[in-house]
Order: C-alpha cells, then structure tokens, then sequence
C-alpha cells in the first residue's frame, strides 16, 4: 500500500441520533455522536440544495467553499438534515469554524453543542502531538528529517 502511495487510517464510527420534530418544526432532526472530515476538495465543492427555510430563495446551487453558501447549507442541514446529507455535505473542521456566527433554533443548537464541544476538549493523541517535548520547544518533529542531498 505505501509503494503505491496511499495509506490506511481507521477512523471512529459515526453514530447518529434521530429526534422528534419540535414544536414548530414538521420533521425530525438528526445529531451524530461526534464530528467527522470530509476530503478536500470535497468539503468545498458546489452541491445542489434546496432552501427549505426562506421561500423567496430561488437559488439551487451553493458553493460550499464560499464561507456564506457553507453556513446557510450547514445552518439548514443541521436543523432538517438526514444523515446521508449530513454525512455527504458537512465537515467538522469547518462546522467549529462557523459555529459561533451559525444561526440553528432551539432544541438542535443545544444537541450539536454539545458535539462541538466535545470536539473542542477532545484529548490530542500522542501520534497528533507535532510539539517535542523535550529542553527545546522550538522545535516540531519535522525540524528532525533529513534530506537525502543534506
């Protein structure tokens, strides 16, 4: 596998819960245990949605790597999304980027907080530590490659 230049990463499942729909709100919504990413250029590519929310928004397409198009889609998923959309459309990285300007109605802002926050105080695995740990803290793990022609 590493000849042909692709490697093999085991990731946590996502797990996700479905809640009855609100009073006010004609559907349920759906909340995963925890936060997941997607592959750049995926992350950012132009998808075709539906604006169920504004009836006045004529528009389909919504370019995901415009910061605006990505926090009205993630603000309407959140709130109407099914896993697939979900699973296909949102990026964790991305979602913590904008969660603070995020507009998402009560009780879906209280349940993915607390996905986010969880991401937030996650513990770094020891393999994600780039900082030595050691008399000088200067330096990263990669200040310790050497380079064939060096």
């Amino acid at each position: 596998m590493n000849a042909a230049g692709w490697n093999i990463a085991l990731q946590p499942r996502v797990s996700f819960t479905e809640h009855p729909a609100p009073p006010g709100f004609r559907f349920p919504f759906t909340v995963p245990d925890r936060l997941w990413r997607l592959e750049a250029p995926g992350c950012f590519r132009t998808i075709k949605f539906f604006d169920l929310i504004e009836d006045d928004n004529d528009r389909f397409w919504w370019d995901l790597s415009a910061r605006a198009d990505r926090k009205l889609v993630y603000e309407r998923l959140l709130t109407y999304g099914d896993e697939a959309s979900l699973i296909h459309c949102v990026d964790g990285a991305l979602l913590i980027d904008l969660w603070n300007e995020m507009e998402v109605p009560e009780p879906m802002r209280t349940h993915w907080a607390a996905v986010v926050e969880a991401t937030l105080h996650a513990p770094i695995p020891a393999e994600h530590e780039l900082v030595r740990r050691d008399e000088d803290t200067r330096r990263t793990a990669f200040d310790i490659i050497k380079h064939a022609n060096s």
